[in-house]
């Protein structure tokens, strides 16, 4: 399963930041995640300082991303599911 909050994201789905979806890397739980893809073992978020504030980028236009990679598991409801599953049934 793969869940985006990035409009620019092909996987993007409106509001799922909102529907009690979990996202894990490595069995720990993260936050500030933009996209996940279990598949691909791809995890995109927010970087954050120590007091859990969102770093900006050089231009400090934008929050600064990174991307980790290792075990991604989502946990979402099963109706989120089942969108990104007719989603991908249908090619999109």
């Amino acid at each position: 399963m793969r869940l985006s909050v990035d409009p620019e994201d092909p996987d993007f789905l409106d509001g799922c930041n909102h529907m009690g979806v979990r996202v894990f890397l490595d069995g720990t739980e993260r936050s500030e995640v933009v996209t996940a893809d279990e598949e691909r073992g791809l995890l995109v978020r927010y970087v954050t300082d120590e007091r859990g504030k969102l770093v900006l980028n050089a231009a400090r236009t934008e929050p600064l991303r990174e991307t980790l990679h290792g075990a991604v598991a989502i946990e979402a409801p099963h109706f989120l599911r089942a969108i990104q599953a007719e989603k991908e049934g249908a090619g999109q």
